[in-house]
């Protein structure tokens, strides 16, 4: 039996980790230790992954053969993220005269924190992992229009407080269940790194539902279904940033846009928003106000909000609750 890929993050300039070794997961493993061919082949792993990372063009390389075994080949082809930044490295070692494996399902993506908006790769996820049709497919969305196709999320708070906290740096790692296009779960590895200096979480998707189906779980899809019988659009905000990052249930009437696209929040009632926020994180239950927003090509609409506080913990978070003001 022959070593199967191994998947290296490359999200930051300075690392080279394991992340997963076929569809086994690793929780940042050292890329030395990956594969036991010994010194001479693991610095030409490394050569060979750093030109890939570096350039963005599958590389190829070999390992001189011993007298216990044949000479070694090294494979390495990039995961591109937007902008031809290489977020992973597809890796493969082994012998010359064997052919590698198939690849695993990789994607990448990062999230600008400022604009609130996710950029898919080339080899976007909503094709390879959801099966969407072409002409619904987008390589740019909001948050909140990309989380209502998270129907579970493992450690939810961990990564948005990383995000929340983006100067600080920090890296996330952790499994996420995603609605197909036909409503298929599918399991997901979801990798991060914040990037202080950009502003930017630069992360990756594993499908890993051939070796870990996903489970049957009611978290967000009861959390929606709940949201829907109110009839008042709801969903979750950050309440360090005051960033909606999921809706639950879709706003009513002329705010239903706000489901796909980020409004403009008129400045000085974001300013209030912002405060709203802020006394949530320490004190009281619950704040009611009212702020203007609109999208390209609409006036300014008034807006009722209530946000409630959910956590107060290493990320509070709250649920917003939005309708246009009568």
């Amino acid at each position: 039996m022959t070593d199967d890929w191994l998947i290296v993050e490359t999200l930051a300039s300075d690392t080279r980790t394991v992340i997963a070794d076929g569809g086994k997961i690793k929780d940042w493993g050292s890329l030395a230790r990956a594969r036991p061919y010994g010194a001479t082949a693991s610095a030409r792993m490394f050569a060979v992954v750093d030109a890939c990372a570096t350039t963005g063009i599958e590389q190829h390389g070999e390992v001189a053969a011993t007298r216990s075994r044949t000479s070694l080949q090294v494979l390495a082809i990039p995961v591109l993220a937007a902008f031809d930044v290489v977020n992973a490295v597809h890796l493969w070692i082994g012998p010359d005269d064997v052919m590698p494996p198939p690849k695993r399902i990789v994607t990448a993506w990062h999230f600008d924190v400022d604009e609130e908006i996710n950029y898919a790769g080339p080899e976007n996820y909503e094709d390879l992992i959801q099966h969407m049709p072409v002409e619904l497919r987008r390589d740019r969305r909001s948050a909140a229009d990309n989380f209502q196709h998270i129907l579970r999320f493992d450690d939810r708070v961990g990564y948005v407080g990383m995000v929340s906290n983006i100067e600080g740096g920090g890296s996330w790692q952790g499994k996420i269940v995603m609605a197909a296009f036909d409503n298929t779960p599918r399991h997901l590895q979801m990798v991060a790194r914040a990037d202080q200096n950009a502003r930017i979480a630069r992360g990756l998707f594993h499908d890993i539902s051939d070796v870990d189906p996903p489970e049957p779980h009611v978290d967000n899809a009861a959390l929606r279904l709940v949201a829907v019988a109110t009839g008042i659009g709801t969903g979750a905000i950050d309440l360090n940033t005051a960033v909606i990052y999921d809706w639950f249930s879709t706003p009513t009437g002329p705010l239903a846009r706000w489901q796909r696209e980020n409004p403009e929040i008129e400045p000085t009632d974001q300013q209030i928003l912002a405060a709203a926020c802020k006394r949530l994180e320490t004190t009281g239950e619950r704040e009611s106000l009212v702020i203007r927003v609109r999208f390209d090509d609409t006036d300014w609409i008034a807006t009722d909000v209530e946000i409630t506080a959910l956590n107060r913990d290493r990320a509070p978070q709250g649920l917003i609750q939005v309708s246009p003001r009568n």
